[in-house]
C-alpha cells in the first residue's frame, strides 16, 4: 500500500504539470526496488528508466533551477543532456493492472479532493 500511495502521488504530480513526461527516471535507492518500479509503470501507465547516478538529488535540484531559469525548454531535455546515457534498466507497465491501478487511483484523487478543507487548502 505505501509503493501505491507513492505512485499514486506522483501521478497526481505528474498531470497538474504542463508536461507529463513519457519515461519516468528512478534513481538512488528506491530505485533498487524492482517492486517499486513495476507498481510506478503501471499506475503511470510509463516506462520508467532505472539509473544509477551519483548526487542525484542534487542533480534534480539543478534541473528544477536550470528549467526554471528557462536554460531548457523542459525537463524532457534537460534530462536528456544531464542524464545522458545513465540507462540500467527499463520496466514497463503491467497492463493486466491497468483497469484495476486506474479504478483505485480515481478512489485515491476523489479522497485527496474531499480532504483539501481539512488540510486549509
Amino acid at each position: 500500500c505505501i509503493f501505491e500511495g507513492i505512485a499514486f502521488a506522483a501521478r497526481d504530480c505528474f498531470e497538474n504539470m504542463d508536461e507529463f513526461p513519457e519515461t519516468v527516471a528512478l534513481v538512488g535507492g528506491i530505485g533498487r526496488s524492482s517492486a517499486f518500479a513495476t507498481i510506478l509503470a503501471s499506475i503511470l501507465q510509463r516506462d520508467i528508466i532505472i539509473r544509477e547516478i551519483e548526487e542525484a538529488g542534487a542533480l534534480g535540484a539543478a534541473m528544477f533551477a536550470a528549467v526554471g531559469s528557462r536554460s531548457f525548454s523542459g525537463f524532457s531535455e534537460a534530462s536528456k543532456i544531464w542524464v545522458g546515457q545513465a540507462k540500467k534498466q527499463i520496466v514497463q507497465p503491467n497492463q493486466s493492472e491497468k483497469l484495476a491501478y486506474k479504478t483505485a487511483f480515481e478512489r485515491y484523487r476523489a479522497t485527496r479532493s474531499a480532504l483539501e478543507p481539512v488540510w486549509g487548502l
